[in-house]
């Protein structure tokens, strides 16, 4: 410790800044300098961090946009293809008999998964309501249960295609205390 001392005393101090007075200068000139302009550019570093932020924020922002307008071409051209087949569908019905087939083999295909048993259909004359949308009514004679024949009715409600469900009226012709004797008259709309 006491050599420490001896080599650190006042004289080799003075003695060395004394022969190395120059570069202490110039040592102190830099470190000088270099304090001075992290002051004075702190403010303009920090205004360029936060520069910096933003324009990743905004680079994130205009990602997500990106996205999204993406999304939203994607799902405007499924609606496209969706409406292109829809009009291929109805364009397929050239004659109202070809409708009329699509609409007797839907409603036993209802029939048969709400459990209801049909002794007849018929279907009354076609009314012309404008260009493309024609009304026209069923008759169906049905029998089963009320729950059967509510199931009917909502998957017929649910059902709709290129026939659309319009109204009913149902009157009960046979009451027995597992089934009911039913004739249905349904309104139904058709677009050509």
């Amino acid at each position: 410790m006491d050599q420490l001392d001896d080599s650190i005393s006042k004289e080799n101090i003075l003695e060395f800044v004394s022969h190395n007075k120059k570069a202490i200068i110039v040592v102190v000139i830099v470190v000088i300098c270099l304090v001075a302009a992290y002051i004075i550019n702190k403010p303009k570093f920090r205004e360029c961090l936060e520069i910096n932020q933003n324009i990743k924020k905004y680079e994130s922002l205009l990602a997500d946009r990106e996205k999204q307008v993406r999304n939203i071409v994607s799902e405007k051209k499924r609606n496209e293809d969706l409406a292109k087949n829809y009009e291929n569908i109805r364009a397929s019905f050239f004659t109202y008999n070809q409708a009329m087939e699509f609409v007797i083999n839907d409603l036993t295909v209802l029939l048969g998964k709400s459990n209801l048993t049909f002794s007849s259909i018929s279907i009354k004359p076609i009314k012309k309501i404008d260009k493309e949308l024609y009304d026209f009514s069923v008759d169906i004679e049905v029998e089963g249960s009320y729950s059967h024949l509510r199931s009917f009715i909502v998957n017929l409600e649910n059902s709709e295609r290129a026939v659309f469900f319009d109204d009913f009226s149902l009157s009960i012709k046979t009451v027995s205390p597992l089934s009911l004797g039913t004739r249905l008259t349904l309104n139904l709309l058709v677009y050509k």
